[in-house]
């Protein structure tokens, strides 16, 4: 995370964007985003995450109105996994 790019927020080096139109897209993604994150073993835990995981859904929906006209409505769901924080001396991390 580096909040210095381009002086607007905060930015995240490496995420990706991804058009999905059903469950089985967004589980799809989940899975390979599983797949990619580092683990490691300490004294506390034998699956310790060594990575953070950002996950944005976000959901855009246009329908017409029975007069004719169109709404459009956005919704978004974040989910942060921030990686295992097991105090180093006591985990042998």
């Amino acid at each position: 995370v580096d909040d210095s790019k381009q002086g607007k927020g905060v930015h995240c080096a490496g995420l990706l964007t991804h058009e999905v139109n059903t469950p089985e897209d967004v589980l799809r993604i989940l899975r390979a985003a599983q797949d990619r994150r580092k683990i490691g073993e300490t004294k506390m835990n034998k699956e310790s995450s060594r990575s953070h995981c950002l996950f944005t859904l976000t959901v855009n929906l246009r329908e017409k109105t029975p007069d004719g006209m169109e709404i459009a409505r956005v919704g978004k769901l974040h989910m942060v996994d921030l990686a295992g924080s097991e105090c180093a001396k006591t985990s042998g991390v």
